[in-house]
């Protein structure tokens, strides 16, 4: 063996006997708020040493314990916060395969990726091909890998740069969007790799991720970090599953209902894989399944799905103080009433398809809380409007239901929804109609949106006059762009003049409000381009509308007004004719008649 490969050989052991050592003598064996600073002090210690030798360069007879004392090396990093090996990086990018010039172009696209997106796009490769991958899940996932490094100043968070992570790999086609579901209570946009990019994935990946899917079989390799199982469960793989002491992610997509039982699955995979930090599984089973106690054994855990029906979570639950994510799926009557939420320090994000079933109180200690679909506030306590006080990291949509619960303008400022800039879409949402309209309007004055709100949503509002925050000069929202009022039944009419709540509007949709006539001011709306009436029922006039409009819509109206707007000649027609997409019930309205 020549003189260069033994000290290559030599500095490989003395670099990774150094590691283990500083680890081993380091503070890193507690959790500690500073263990990310001194992981980060130690990778850019060891990191520019490893080119100083160069694997191409080693014997064929001694490579092997060169990649054996790698992985070595890489195992020390995992062992401590899960860092990637950069060299490792490099060797497996080396095997990638360029002999064609589209992989060639992909290659040298990927190598000019920033390393941290090279992680978070290795990882996306462990899901099956064709797989639909959700933007928000993924982010979620490179978060709980510890795959997303923020630059430590005070206004970034993960999720934004976990976004700008994402939105790079779009801009670079190596991921490209398929589809925007819309849902209830959330908006899901999904994207997916192509073949050819999966292929340069998996092999940037090399052992790091296994897929067992129909038809596997042989044995798993010891060093698997990401494991995903989209096959049925027989013993021989849940075996197999159960080895992989070191798994970081396990996502079970098969249906393991009768497994949970027979198996006695969780609690196996709680005591014996106590490494992961990510744990998705699915089940179509509409059976209750428990979660056994054990599961405050996973000490590392950040993200969590369970996709089926559980009944109260164990008080152990309260033990997951890394958890980020949660995610519950379709479970319905979920009860968190024996876990103290308070221990649950670095929640940012909560997925429950039915949350207005669910059990969760004094939300207000989550207050790192990034998304909460719906809150319902309650005459029980721990359900107090309140709660939301210091919940000023919220963002996307938000509902608030159960306003009538709330009785002062007081009360409902505690919400300090002004403070909660990262909204993007709010709900008031009255759902008791015999509410003091008095009191109403007392607790609407109260709730403030923030100034940059896009869009506003009121429902069941019977209050007798507007907010200070709507027709006022001052402490206006002005940046909303689509408003939308629901039984909104006001016997005083929206004001006569244009204020700044308005003046960038361009949506508005009215449903089952009681005005007879519409302000004045809508032709001085310059963005406003569709506008649609729903059940209005003493609307007999419209007034002038802007020409921005583009799209109308009236329906389930007063039949002699929605007559009107049919008829070629009367006011009300005038009006609206020249709409590009008008729509008088259900019919288009292509031409005057």
């Amino acid at each position: 063996m020549a003189d260069d490969d033994m000290w290559g050989i030599s500095m490989a052991r003395s670099i990774i006997s150094a590691v283990v050592r500083r680890l081993l003598a380091s503070e890193l064996i507690i959790i500690s708020s500073d263990a990310s600073d001194k992981l980060r002090n130690l990778e850019a210690w060891i990191l520019p040493q490893l080119p100083l030798f160069d694997l191409q360069t080693i014997e064929n007879n001694r490579r092997h314990e060169l990649e054996i004392l790698m992985r070595e090396l890489k195992s020390a990093f995992y062992e401590a916060d899960d860092i990637l090996d950069e060299a490792e990086y490099r060797r497996l990018e080396e095997q990638v395969d360029g002999s064609t010039s589209n992989q060639e172009d992909l290659l040298w696209s990927y190598h000019h990726l920033d390393e941290q997106l090279k992680r978070c796009f290795a990882y996306c490769c462990i899901f099956p091909r064709e797989h639909q991958l959700r933007r928000d899940e993924i982010i979620n996932m490179w978060m709980a890998e510890g795959f997303i490094k923020t630059s430590g100043e005070g206004d970034e968070d993960m999720e934004e740069v976990g976004a700008r992570y994402f939105d790079e790999l779009v801009e670079a086609s190596f991921l490209k969007p398929t589809q925007r579901l819309r849902l209830k209570f959330y908006e899901i946009n999904e994207f997916k790799i192509n073949d050819m990019l999966h292929d340069l994935a998996e092999k940037v990946a090399g052992s790091d991720g296994l897929r067992i899917e129909d038809g596997w079989s042989g044995e798993a390799p010891k060093d698997v970090r990401h494991l995903v199982v989209q096959t049925s469960l027989s013993k021989l793989i849940i075996e197999e599953i159960l080895k992989q002491e070191n798994l970081r992610t396990l996502i079970i997509y098969t249906d393991i209902g009768d497994k949970l039982t027979e198996e006695n699955l969780f609690e196996r995979i709680f005591t014996r894989l106590r490494k992961l930090r990510v744990l998705r599984v699915h089940s179509h089973h509409y059976n209750v399944y428990p979660v056994p106690a054990s599961i405050g054994q996973l000490k590392h855990l950040r993200y969590l799905a369970f996709r089926f029906h559980t009944p109260d979570l164990p008080s152990t639950f309260s033990k997951l103080y890394h958890i980020q994510t949660l995610d519950f799926g379709p479970c319905r009557n979920l009860s968190f009433l024996s876990v103290h939420m308070a221990n649950l320090i670095n929640l940012h994000h909560i997925n429950i398809e039915y949350p207005d079933e669910t059990s969760f109180p004094n939300i207000g200690r989550q207050t790192l809380l990034k998304v909460l679909p719906l809150y319902t506030v309650r005459m029980e306590q721990g359900y107090e409007i309140h709660q939301l006080e210091h919940l000023n990291k919220l963002s996307g949509r938000m509902q608030i239901h159960g306003l009538q619960n709330v009785q002062s303008k007081d009360e409902a400022a505690k919400a300090e929804l002004s403070n909660k800039e990262g909204l993007t879409d709010l709900t008031l949402h009255w759902d008791d109609d015999s509410c003091n309209p008095d009191v109403q309007a007392n607790v609407l004055e109260g709730l403030c949106p923030p100034m940059c709100l896009p869009k506003l949503r009121i429902v069941g509002y019977r209050g007798m006059k507007y907010p200070s925050w709507m027709v006022g000069e001052q402490n206006v929202p002005n940046e909303l762009g689509e408003l939308e009022l629901f039984r909104c039944n006001l016997e005083q009419p929206f004001p006569s003049r244009l204020c700044n709540f308005f003046s960038r509007l361009r949506s508005l949709v009215l449903h089952q409000c009681s005005w007879d006539a519409l302000p004045e001011f809508l032709k001085d709306l310059p963005e406003l381009g569709e506008m649609i009436i729903y059940g209005c029922m003493k609307l007999r006039s419209l007034p002038v509308l802007p020409r921005s409009l583009y799209y109308l819509q009236i329906d389930d109206c007063d039949d002699d007004f929605m007559t009107s707007c049919r008829t070629s000649g009367h006011p009300n027609w005038q009006k609206i004719n020249h709409i590009p997409e008008l729509f008088v019930g259900r019919e288009p309205i292509d031409s005057p008649r």
